[in-house]
């Protein structure tokens, strides 16, 4: 644990630890099966991060996470992506939470978004209209999203 955000690391057991290649920050609620089975996901075999790479998990204890400010493009030399922002979609409806996600894009770009929760067509259209580049309904959809965490989409 750094901080005072509480911190998952996706990282095998090896004796040099690579330094991190992706930071995801996790914004809303971790008492979710959602938040459950995407940290089960990314520390299993069938995850898209590959057994030699480190990935963070940073919990956003607040409502807009404090991200650092990229230069450039959320992509390294190499071509990997440096930041995700997971966004829970409250269950009082996604209305705050657009209005967040399309904040960060303005004054923090280059960050990938992915939203998680239940939301209508329509709002999954607007979702995809302030920024969010995926987006999971369900628990066993994560894998859906591992384009997008690899840089590929």
């Amino acid at each position: 644990m750094a901080g005072t955000s509480p911190e998952t690391s996706a990282t095998p057991s090896v004796n040099s630890a690579p330094s991190t290649e992706l930071s995801i920050w996790w914004v809303g609620s971790t008492d979710s099966l959602l938040h459950r089975e995407f940290v089960r996901w990314i520390e299993s075999p069938d995850s898209p991060r590959r057994p030699e790479s480190t990935w963070k998990l940073t919990i956003a204890d607040e409502a807009t996470p404090s991200l650092p400010r990229l230069t450039g493009h959320a992509t390294d030399t190499r071509g990997s992506i440096i930041g995700i922002v997971i966004w829970t979609v409250p269950e009082n409806g996604i209305s705050d939470l657009l209005k967040r996600i399309a904040n960060v894009c303005r004054i923090k770009p280059g960050y990938r978004h992915i939203t998680a929760g239940l939301v209508s067509p329509a709002e999954q259209r607007l979702l995809t209209e302030v920024g969010v580049t995926a987006h999971v309904q369900h628990a066993g959809e994560w894998p859906r999203c591992a384009a997008v965490l690899t840089c590929q989409k």
